[in-house]
């Protein structure tokens, strides 16, 4: 079911040599107890000529799911393998693959960031191609057809919202307006077609970057970091015109914030990593303003947070997630290893209460 489009040619490439898979698991999740393994899928059978990574997971309209990553050939004769490609897998409720498809974009390497479903059963995917240089963003069907393509100046983008009127906004980096050769976190809202809506820089302290967007209170909430600096939230409105932003430093080192979750009365919580080597978990007011933090020591950078409807966070750092509860305690950790794969990327809750 695997297929390989080359968009620059509008054709495919059959696959050639054995490689790795990448794996779905669905838990049961209770308040104090680890997570038991409901069911567990892997994907690609050692057929496909590729080796894929999964990233990002998100649910789609049809109950079913979609796995965005990158993959790139083993096969030397074609190409480095440093040269990647984006990597998509649709699957149903129960984790069955439907379709899987690699795009190439510039016969050189695209950067996976993100996929997100827009109103009408399209999906959207944003990266960077050209070895880094173009942030792009992809547009495909239900069937994994492009429908169009797009590059929206130097750069990357890490992440996209769909709008309920069919635009979209993205987040990331572009080197296009910067000075002395840095770089300024960045957005982009686009309409259906993938026309430029507005555009925004913000940051502009070291080599920024928005990692993380959300709609927030009439416009939008993004995280991110200042290279080396510290971690950087966010408050920009509907027309992308900066409200409020904070640069979040705990440690007085190299923080970075990579996903945030709102509570109901509008308190942030975020997530990344401490003096560039342990797990940062921070609470701030709707203002913005850091109220306090906790950091996991011995940890991976933290790169996923999801709220549980009993209180508390299940996070993603690596070779672990863990549970915590409000004020950041830990109750229960598991280990990637358990599963027989090497590290978690995501987690995304379902509607029975598991994950």
């Amino acid at each position: 079911m695997f297929n390989r489009m080359d968009i620059s040619k509008g054709g495919f490439k059959p696959p050639l040599l054995t490689t790795l898979c990448f794996t779905l698991v669905a838990w049961s999740i209770s308040a104090h107890s680890q997570p038991d393994s409901l069911w567990t899928r892997y994907y690609n059978d050692g057929e496909s000529g590729y080796r894929e990574t999964c990233q990002e997971l998100i649910r789609t309209t049809d109950g079913g799911f979609m796995i965005g990553g990158r993959c790139y050939s083993e096969a030397e004769d074609l190409r480095p393998q440093w040269f990647q490609d984006y990597y998509l897998v649709k699957v149903d409720s129960i984790g069955t693959e439907q379709w899987s498809r690699a795009y190439d974009l510039s016969h050189r390497h695209e950067s996976f960031g993100d996929v997100v479903q827009t109103p009408d059963e399209e999906y959207l995917i944003v990266g960077e191609s050209h070895n880094g240089r173009y942030a792009n963003i992809l547009r495909i069907n239900s069937d994994s057809d492009t429908s169009w393509s797009r590059y929206y100046g130097d750069g990357e983008l890490r992440e996209i919202i769909s709008m309920p009127d069919g635009t979209a906004v993205a987040a990331g980096q572009t080197s296009e307006f910067a000075e002395f050769g840095g770089a300024d976190a960045y957005l982009v809202k686009i309409d259906e077609e993938g026309e430029v809506i507005w555009r925004g820089v913000y940051g502009g302290r070291a080599h920024d970057l928005f990692s993380s967007i959300k709609n927030h209170d009439g416009g939008f909430l993004a995280t991110g970091l200042a290279w080396m600096v510290a971690g950087i939230l966010a408050k920009i409105d509907s027309t992308g015109e900066l409200e409020w932003l904070h640069y979040i430093n705990p440690t007085d080192g190299a923080d970075a914030l990579n996903d945030f979750t709102v509570l109901f009365d509008g308190t942030i919580i975020a997530v990344g990593y401490a003096d560039s080597r342990d797990g940062l978990l921070v609470k701030c007011n709707s203002e913005g303003e850091l109220v306090w933090s906790r950091i996991y020591e011995d940890n991976d950078s933290i790169h996923d947070i999801v709220p549980l409807c009993g209180g508390g966070y299940v996070l993603i750092c690596g070779s672990r997630a863990f549970r915590i509860d409000d004020l950041g305690d830990e109750i229960w950790e598991i280990e990637a290893e358990q599963f027989d794969f090497d590290y978690f990327h995501c987690i995304l809750p379902m509607d029975d209460g598991g994950y």
